[in-house]
């Protein structure tokens, strides 16, 4: 999937390989989950409503639900600066943000409009195929909540899945930790 996102080539063998991929999954549920479907997280990305016109014609035919996850964005920046950090990221936060608002037009900001990203997906996707969920209420009493979204938008049973955080967040402590060592530390 990710590579017909990227080019558009072989466009027969991929949707042949999709359909082999149904007649394996004998009438079962089939989730794709990427942050990538949404997000343009390097130069080399292509924008959303492109994503979304391949998918669309990738899986035509096939009755596709899709899912987003809307997320605060100034909660997502501070996350995706901690992910940044764990990664080698060696500058202050106020210095991600300088670079979001100067390079907008070739990063990711304009993808934390999950407004747009919802117009976009109505362009490919009729409404009843869209199921918009707010992450603050999901996480609110997340065994609940989550299992039971998520269950209803797969039309399956809830079986009440434990639910684990296996990615923590960095504390306040070690974000000045990890960042002084990151710049210690040469990546490149």
């Amino acid at each position: 999937v990710c590579r017909l996102l990227r080019e558009k080539k072989n466009i027969k063998f991929y949707k042949c390989e999709i359909e082999k991929l149904f007649e394996l999954a004998n009438n079962k549920k089939i989730v794709f989950s990427s942050e990538h479907l949404a997000f343009n997280f390097s130069l080399q990305g292509i924008d959303s409503e492109l994503k979304y016109s391949r998918l669309a014609e990738l899986f035509s035919g096939h009755g596709i639900n899709i899912l987003l996850v809307k997320r605060n964005p100034i909660s997502l920046i501070r996350s995706l600066y901690k992910e940044y950090l764990k990664l080698g990221y060696d500058r202050e936060y106020k210095e991600l943000l300088k670079w979001l608002i100067t390079f907008k037009d070739r990063n990711f900001l304009y993808d934390l409009n999950t407004n747009i990203k919802i117009e976009q997906l109505h362009n490919h996707f009729s409404s009843a195929n869209i199921t918009v969920l707010n992450l603050n209420l999901l996480i609110e009493n997340v065994d609940i909540n989550l299992n039971n979204k998520i269950s209803e938008w797969l039309g399956v049973d809830n079986v009440n899945l434990e639910i684990k955080n296996c990615n923590t967040s960095l504390s306040s402590d070690q974000i000045s930790s990890v960042l002084a060592y990151n710049k210690l530390t040469n990546y490149g």
